[in-house]
C-alpha cells in the first residue's frame, strides 16, 4: 500500500474518533473490541487489520469502503441490519433495570438474550457503561 494511502486511511480513522467518540481514541478501540494500544498503532498510520476493521463497521456501521479508499458513503447500515434506536434501547435498559428490581437474577439472562437477538443492544449498552464511567470519574 502506498504510503499516500495509508495517511489518507489515518486521517479518516481520526475523523471517525473525532467524530464518533468526541476525539477519546480508547473508548473508540473499546467499543470497536480493538485492544487500545494497538488502535493507537492504526492512529499513528498501521493499517487496522481485518479483526479491526469488522469491528469498527459492526459497532459503529463504518463503510470500510470509505475507510480504506475514501469512497462511497462514510456510514452504511445493510438492507438486512436495521439499527436499534436509542430510545427503544433505553426502554429495554429502564425494563432490565425494573426486572432487577423484583427479580435480581433475571437481567442476566434477558441482557444476554437481547445481545444475542439485536447486536446493536450491545454495543449501545457498552456505549452507555463506559460514557456513565467517564461521568463517575469525572465528578470524583
Amino acid at each position: 500500500m502506498e504510503k499516500s494511502s495509508i495517511v489518507e486511511i489515518n486521517l479518516r480513522l481520526h475523523k471517525l474518533v473525532e467524530e464518533l467518540t468526541g476525539g477519546n481514541a480508547s473508548k473508540f478501540a473499546k467499543i470497536s473490541g480493538v485492544n487500545v494500544q494497538t488502535f493507537h498503532t492504526y492512529l499513528k498510520g498501521t493499517v487496522p487489520n481485518t479483526e479491526a476493521l469488522y469491528g469498527i463497521h459492526k459497532n459503529f456501521h463504518v463503510n470500510i469502503n470509505w475507510l480504506l479508499t475514501g469512497e462511497g458513503s462514510k456510514r452504511t447500515v445493510g438492507t438486512d441490519e436495521k439499527p436499534l434506536g436509542n430510545k427503544f434501547l433505553l426502554q429495554v435498559a429502564e425494563w432490565l433495570d425494573d426486572v432487577a428490581r423484583r427479580d435480581p437474577r433475571k437481567p442476566a439472562w434477558f441482557e444476554l438474550q437481547f445481545e444475542s437477538l439485536f447486536p446493536e443492544f450491545k454495543t449501545w449498552l457498552l456505549k452507555q457503561r463506559i460514557a456513565e464511567g467517564d461521568q463517575h470519574r469525572r465528578a470524583v
